[in-house]
């Protein structure tokens, strides 16, 4: 059973290691994140980003008692609140790690594949020269995406780029 803690900003690391020694160490934690490269002052700049920014998933398998364990995540250091009905949304939880799993690459980190742009005809970038720039899909082939910013079209290949849906 996959349940999900919001956690204080900075804290995911120190949560990790509380939830290790004060619960279990075989519960599993996962955050999907992105590694975005940065250029600053002509130096490039890596950095992580979590995607569902301070959403950690937790999965309970294998305990059978779910409720005393659900008390003590609500008051581990680090955790503002455990999300409420998370009963309800098992099959959403299980189906989103399941494509994120699917994208990651060596490293744990998202590819650009897990981003779709179906139904989108705007995107924004996450890394590269074009970072935060909100661009018109002109158009979305396999492996290449062509875009129009200022009336200047561009073709970008998908696989070291990374940007997300504006809707």
């Amino acid at each position: 059973m996959w349940i999900v803690i919001k956690f204080k900003r900075n804290q995911y690391e120190f949560l990790q290691n509380e939830i290790r020694k004060k619960i279990s160490k075989s519960i599993e934690c996962y955050i999907p994140k992105i590694k975005i490269k940065k250029i600053i002052n002509n130096q490039t700049k890596e950095t992580v980003k979590y995607i569902t920014n301070d959403y950690l998933f937790c999965n309970l398998k294998n305990f059978t008692k779910i409720n005393e364990i659900l008390l003590k995540l609500k008051y581990l250091k680090g955790v503002n609140y455990v999300l409420d009905h998370f009963n309800c949304s098992q099959l959403e939880i299980k189906n989103f790690i399941k494509k994120c799993k699917l994208h990651e690459d060596e490293n744990g980190n998202l590819k650009s594949s897990f981003f779709s742009l179906l139904g989108s005809t705007k995107i924004q970038f996450l890394n590269g020269p074009f970072i935060n720039q909100i661009m018109s899909i002109v158009e979305n082939k396999k492996n290449l995406i062509k875009i129009s910013l200022n009336k200047i079209n561009f073709t970008v290949k998908k696989k070291n780029n990374l940007f997300r849906a504006v809707f």
